[in-house]
Parts: structure tokens; sequence; C-alpha cells
């Protein structure tokens, strides 16, 4: 039953197309008109024969030939600037919406990168500590009293990444019909999401301070055996990493119908081809990985 109902809106939207076509368009109705014209015949209709129709305006009187005249441009003039307006202005409209979907990207993926910038750093103060405090160092208070005092403002931003993914994801189920009709973009978003849900994961380490006493060396020793924070910093450099070239590509493929790369993008291209092309193995790979 689910796949007739499938077939069945398959071949609606196969018609609906078919019939926008031949409706909607100067092509369509130019061969919808010949379609009519030449298959009359098998319906018993008479119709002018194409001579008759190209000689038959020197039949007529001139008052008659320059109305008729004035009545065809008038018609196919209008018919044309109706065609061409609709078509502009379809284009246009496509073309703000991927504009509008690239602004939006451009700014989830801005609050992300901040944040994921903020997270590696302050966990990779905290995997110095952590080395220390494993290899005897002795560990004052002026050096965790800035972890423990900054610890919300890593809650935060480990928030703000949650979030920021959520809405990337409504994003792009809002939008998926649109993102079809550009060849790679819904799977480089895809992808990318499915990347940021696993890192997100990674980096939910809780802190290793004891809310007490925030120099309490073994509630930091035995938070370190439970958790990995070099795999949590890795993540979040990782995450900064992800957005900043996916959405740069995503971007640059929404932009690409008004905004073109010159000639000095091409040759930067060409001068760095081998990293170019370490690059987009690197991000096919990761696409693969996340895939399986």
């Amino acid at each position: 039953m689910r796949l007739f109902f499938i077939i069945f809106l398959l071949v609606v939207q196969i018609l609906k197309q078919i019939t926008s076509y031949f409706t909607g368009t100067l092509w369509g109705a130019l061969l919808l008109s010949l379609s009519i014209y030449y298959g009359a015949s098998h319906f018993c209709i008479d119709v002018l024969s194409f001579e008759e129709i190209i000689f038959m305006p020197s039949t007529l009187n001139p008052e008659t030939q320059a109305m008729l005249a004035a009545s065809l441009i008038s018609v196919v003039g209008f018919f044309m600037a109706f065609h061409t307006s609709a078509k502009l202005w379809a284009e246009q409209k496509k073309h703000s919406i991927g504009f509008d979907i690239a602004e939006s990207l451009g700014a989830h993926s801005k609050v992300i990168s901040q944040e994921s910038i903020f997270i590696c750093s302050y966990l990779t103060v905290i995997c110095d500590l952590i080395e220390d405090v494993n290899s005897g160092v002795e560990i004052g208070p002026e050096r965790t009293s800035y972890l423990f005092f900054q610890a919300e403002r890593f809650q935060d931003a480990k928030s703000k990444i949650i979030r920021e993914v959520d809405e990337l994801s409504s994003l792009r189920m809002i939008n998926n019909f649109f993102l079809q009709t550009k060849k790679g973009v819904d799977r480089i978003l895809e992808a990318m999401i499915d990347d940021l849900n696993n890192r997100k994961i990674d980096i939910s380490v809780p802190l290793p301070f004891n809310p007490k006493n925030h120099c309490d060396i073994h509630w930091i020793k035995e938070f370190s055996d439970t958790f990995d924070y070099e795999k949590a910093a890795l993540s979040a450099k990782k995450i900064s990493h992800t957005t900043a070239s996916s959405v740069g590509m995503i971007k640059g493929a929404l932009y690409s119908p008004i905004v073109m790369p010159g000639f000095g993008a091409y040759w930067d291209m060409l001068k760095d081809t081998k990293g170019f092309i370490s690059f987009l193995i690197s991000e096919s790979d990761r696409m693969k990985k996340n895939k399986t």
C-alpha cells in the first residue's frame, strides 16, 4: 500500500511537471500548439494547411492585414514579455532563497566556531593542568581559579553549540526541497550536521573541580582517569574546522549563480593544487565516514 502511494505521488508529480512545462513556458506552448494542430485531423477536424496559413493574409484587404499584424505583434509581444518577467522573477526568487539560507548558515556557523574555539582553548588548559598534576607538579590556586570561574562560560558554550546544531538540523529540514536542487549541497550539510552531533557528545565532559575546593588534586585525578579531556579538546577543534570548511563550500554553491570566482581565484587554486586536492580528499573521506 505504501509503495502504491509513493508511485501515485511520483506519477502525479511527473504529470504536474509536464503540464507546467507545456502551459508555462514559451517552447512548451509552441510544442502544445503544434501537437494540437497536427493532431486535429485524427479527430475529424478540418484545419488550414500550413501553406494556406502562410498565404491567407495576402488574400485579405490592407486594413484587415494591418489589424491582423498589429494584433499578432501585441499578443506575441505580451506573451514574450510575460514569460520573460515570470522567468526572471522565479530566478530572482530562487537566488534570494539561496542567499537567505547561506546567511542563516553563516550566522549559525559563526556561533559554533566561536564557542568551539573557546572550548578547545579551555579544555587544552585543563589538559595541561591534568598533566602537571599527574607529573607531581604542585598546583596553586592561581592556576585553577581562572578555570573554575570560567566554568559557567564553558557550560554556556556547550549549550550554545548544541542549540545551534539543532537549529542547523531544522534549517536543513525546512529547506530540504530547495537544497536538493543544488548538487551536493544537501549531502555536505547532512554530513556536517552528523559530524557535529557526534562531536558535541565528545565535548560534553564534566569539569574536574571540587565545588568546595577547586584545588583538590584528588578530585582532578579522579576525573582525569574517568574522562578523556584530550579527546574533548580535539573534538572541539574539529568542530570549528568542520563547520568552517563545510559552510564555506555550501555558501560557495549557493552564491555561485550570481558571484562566480574570478581568474585570481582559479590561479591561486592552481598554485596550491596539492593542498586543494588533499582538502577535497579529506572532506570526501569525512563524509563517507559519517555516512557509514
